[in-house]
């Protein structure tokens, strides 16, 4: 049929860029399935954060990525995908665990666990803090998320993650709904030529 038609026709290599904390928990299920529609679409994946995507894509590196937004950089156009709520992992036998519901007035004295500067996650959680009221003290970063939670279930301290990451259970964490807190998820690509085929399919697709 007309359907399966096009789904022949496109075909490719498209390279997209991906934020380490959207990567494991967003793509994997979805990508296999893109893979089965689209079987002559080869992706690969290139984790990064957001400032280094978004210059990645302005060098030809990728072809699109998936970004915390906003993102201003002349030459490239975003696509709003969803936002996402973001919540406090504390230490499983952490006082603050028995609230359902914590306000960032509940963190104010509590050290924190955040992703390596750069990374728009460890930048977000700053700056609700500061626009709350206080400078957090960080007691440890890591490059990968997992890494994070490992550090908070041995009760080094608590952190700020995507709703996402909390599908996973972890032995020792518990996550609780941050009121107020989200981020923004979008598409970013390359304004002069927009997205092939290929690209414009997975695009549409996720």
């Amino acid at each position: 049929d007309g359907v399966r038609e096009m789904r022949g026709l496109v075909r490719g290599k498209v390279t997209l860029g991906v934020l380490p904390t959207v990567a494991p928990y967003f793509l994997p299920q979805r990508l296999r399935a893109f893979s089965l529609k689209f079987p002559a679409v080869e992706v690969l994946v290139h984790e990064d954060t957001t400032d280094q995507l978004a210059a990645a894509l302005l060098a030809k590196e990728v072809d699109l990525a998936l970004v915390s937004l906003p993102v201003a950089r002349a030459g490239l156009v975003a696509e709003e995908f969803f936002d996402e709520p973001l919540h406090v992992a504390l230490p499983a036998g952490h006082a603050l665990a028995r609230k359902r519901r914590l306000e960032l007035d509940d963190l104010e004295r509590e050290a924190f666990i955040l992703m390596q500067e750069g990374h728009c996650l460890a930048g977000q959680a700053l700056q609700f803090c500061r626009l709350n009221g206080f400078a957090p003290r960080v007691s440890f970063r890591s490059a990968q998320i997992e890494t994070v939670l490992a550090f908070v279930a041995k009760g080094w301290g608590v952190s700020v993650v995507p709703a996402m990451a909390c599908g996973r259970p972890m032995p020792g964490v518990r996550y609780r709904a941050l009121a107020g807190m989200t981020r923004s998820i979008g598409i970013l690509y390359r304004e002069a030529r927009g997205l092939n085929h290929a690209g414009r399919a997975l695009a549409d697709f996720l």
